[in-house]
């Protein structure tokens, strides 16, 4: 009943358009009324044979008590415990936007997914009261270990729009309003006039909707995994770690459950700034609204050079800016919830006036003396906005430039000065910031709206001010003239004649109203399919150029994992002057991780595919759009390395998930992160399926009577 309820909850949260507000008012509550009533009549029904949601066969993990996981970290260098909950978190400074009567001074709680660290973290570092996750720290040549642990409670809500196995699941009526071209409040209407396009007859009903693809409906939600964005290290999102079998499943630790990685970093891995968050289809978007994510922090070379030249990097800045889709939780006092994942296209009221959290928190305020130089490691960690990053005198109203050291973790040989940087998600800037006097800065996101996505982007916003007061230290630190060592593994460039193989990969964007998810997002005008990847890269030293296209009105942020790649070139169709922000690629050949595909426009990027000498990186992996709502709904491909010189894991019979529920080491309530005792056993799930998409079906079938009569009252 719960898990049928969070359905119906989410899927209400929202005000109907329209200008009219008290008639918008009374069919908002006439609708909620009438879903509540509804939803008691058929309580009895749907608790009949009601068990937890299942857990789909498909998915992988261990028991934590199995001796995989309980030896994890025995034998390696470092060892870190992740703890996925449920928890309250505070939000500094969050505005009360339409809530006032239920406003507290200095912020508000928001009810959220995220990670709290466990055994290897310092106390100081475990992140219990951030909504952010721990930091973790590691340098080349380490072996790491990362025990993940889920302590949710089967069911934690919102609930998902399928269960990514069964199109049978699929919450048709989520995506019902928007199918029709001519409906004015419909979430893509205005987007025709910049380019959208529906194809096809409008359904007449949720039967007349095909669902060919449900890995790519956004399902189990509860489910979690990690990803080390942008660390060359063994693939690690297929069961298990480093798999190379085509039909792997995507490593999934449900509530209860624990799995342990383990990583060798190479000797020549460059030491800047990388991150790492929750990366299993269908649910990435959701976890990234929820700040389920944290720095990984990489020290050596980079790190030993700030500080003979003067720079003090155990004093370093996180700025991590996040972008969470934050609705009121109705029944609790000034607290927030994450907004079911369609909610922003079904008349959801978010706050169009926080789009951005820095640090967790709502335009917080950091300190600096004059002549202070400060690292600032900026991770753009948003789950679907571009960030734009400028610093302001706000006495003068003019940008104050920054030094740029290091892109995606991989530094210069010398600091650049810049005046802003446009960065999609999963991008990262290591940052020198000096200010000479006294005075008061804004960091700004502005001049974004139109660039994103058909016409439309995120609205300019404070992100965070700086405040420059008290007395000089010590001599300021000239970062005009400090030099650095280029990371072996990128100290040269990739020249034209190892170029052997080309290739062009298309980001394509369909609005066939037959079909959900809608619109369609593809790659090379394919959704994802788990058990095919695209392409088969041979690591024996040859060099690739890949062509990157933006077939549509769209931007789209270019990932690949594992490795990363030299930045050629990138041109665009656009006539917005302000995309020569994402054409400007500096310095040349800059090498990146994520690069921005403008809207019709043409990425070049040169790929060196090379094994390296301290760790496999043989196995199945991908690379996708990381607009994440846009690859959990199929702008994603699954890809294989092959290490002709490394063994090939391609085990394909490791055992099926059994998960056992052991307590977290966290300080968060026990009915908030802790699951219930019980197992899991994957091969014992038809009833259990069933009943799941017989509540499914009976809580579809009770909004699309809800909305019909909505519609006859209109």
């Amino acid at each position: 009943m719960a898990q049928s309820w969070s359905i119906l909850h989410a899927a209400l949260d929202f005000d109907l358009p329209g200008e009219n507000h008290q008639r918008r008012s009374l069919l908002t509550a006439t609708m909620k009324f009438m879903a509540t009533v509804l939803l008691k009549a058929i309580g009895t029904i749907i608790l009949i044979g009601s068990p937890s949601r299942a857990i789909p066969a498909s998915t992988k993990s261990y028991s934590c008590t199995d001796e995989r996981n309980a030896q994890c970290g025995a034998t390696t260098d470092r060892y870190y415990e992740l703890i996925a909950a449920y928890g309250k978190y505070w939000i500094g400074n969050y505005p009360v936007g339409l809530f006032e009567q239920n406003a507290s001074d200095g912020g508000a709680f928001a009810r959220i997914r995220s990670f709290v660290g466990g055994a290897g973290f310092d106390e100081s570092e475990k992140a219990t009261n951030s909504s952010l996750g721990p930091n973790i720290r590691v340098k080349p040549g380490e072996s790491i270990a990362i025990l993940l642990r889920n302590n949710l409670q089967p069911g934690t809500p919102p609930a998902a729009l399928g269960d990514g196995e069964d199109a049978d699941s699929v919450i048709k009526m989520a995506y019902f309003p928007q199918l029709d071209g001519s409906n004015e409040q419909g979430a893509y209407y205005g987007m025709q006039d910049f380019g959208f396009t529906f194809e096809g007859e409008t359904p007449a009903s949720i039967d007349d909707i095909d669902v060919p693809n449900p890995e790519n409906i956004p399902y189990d939600f509860n489910g979690v995994n990690i990803h080390l964005h942008g660390m060359i290290v063994q693939p690690h999102l297929f069961f298990p770690q480093g798999t190379s079998d085509s039909s792997a499943k995507f490593i999934t630790v449900e509530p209860g459950g624990c799995y342990c990685y383990n990583f060798d970093i190479p000797e020549d891995h460059p030491t800047g700034t990388y991150w790492w968050h929750t990366h299993r289809h269908g649910s990435t978007a959701m976890w990234t609204w929820s700040q389920g994510a944290g720095l990984v922090i990489v020290e050596g070379k980079l790190t030993e050079e700030l500080e003979e030249q003067g720079i003090n990097t155990e004093q370093f800045l996180p700025f991590v800016v996040t972008d969470p889709h934050y609705v009121y939780a109705y029944g609790e006092t000034n607290t927030y919830v994450v907004a079911s994942f369609l909610g922003g296209q079904n008349g959801v009221i978010a706050h169009p006036e926080a789009t951005y959290l820095v640090n967790g928190n709502f335009q917080p305020t950091f300190y600096m003396r004059p002549g202070e130089t400060k690292w600032i490691r900026f991770l753009t960690a948003t789950a679907e906005n571009l960030v734009n990053f400028q610093i302001i005198d706000i006495e003068t109203d003019e940008i104050f430039p920054v030094w740029d050291i290091a892109s995606d973790g991989i530094n210069y040989d010398k600091p650049i000065i810049r005046e802003q940087y446009v960065q999609g998600g999963g991008m990262r800037q290591d940052i020198l910031l000096q200010f000479p006097s006294e005075g008061s800065y804004k960091v700004m996101s502005k001049d974004l709206g139109g660039l994103q996505f058909f016409g439309d982007g995120p609205t300019d916003q404070l992100l965070a001010t700086f405040v420059v007061a008290g007395e000089t230290g010590q001599s300021p630190v000239d970062i005009s003239s400090l030099t650095f060592t280029l990371p072996l593994a990128n100290d040269r460039r990739i020249t034209e004649s190892e170029i052997t193989v080309r290739r062009t990969i298309t980001f394509d964007i369909v609005g066939n109203v037959a079909i959900v998810p809608f619109p369609q997002f593809l790659v090379n005008g394919q959704a994802y399919a788990n058990d095919y990847p695209m392409y088969n890269f041979t690591l024996d030293g040859h060099a690739e150029e890949w062509t990157l296209v933006s077939t549509q009105n769209a931007t789209h942020p270019f990932h690949v994992h594992v490795l990363p790649f030299q930045v050629k070139s990138a041109v665009t169709n656009n006539t917005n002057s302000r995309y020569n922000d994402f054409t400007n690629i500096n310095p040349v050949d800059l090498w990146r991780d994520v690069v921005l595909l403008p809207p019709y426009g043409t990425v070049k990027v040169w790929i060196n595919l090379t094994s390296s000498n301290y760790t496999n990186l043989n196995g199945k992996s991908v690379f996708h759009c990381h607009f994440l709502a846009h690859e959990d709904t199929g702008m994603i491909q699954a890809i294989k390395f092959i290490d002709p010189s490394k063994p090939i894991d391609d085990d394909s019979s490791a055992e099926e998930s059994t998960t056992e529920t052991t307590s977290g080491n966290n300080s968060l309530d026990d009915d908030e992160s802790t699951a219930d005792k019980s197992t899991t056993d994957t091969a014992n799930q038809t009833p259990s399926a069933a009943a799941s998409r017989f509540q499914y079906k009976m809580v579809q079938g009770t909004l699309w009577f809800v909305w019909s009569v909505i519609v006859a009252i209109i």
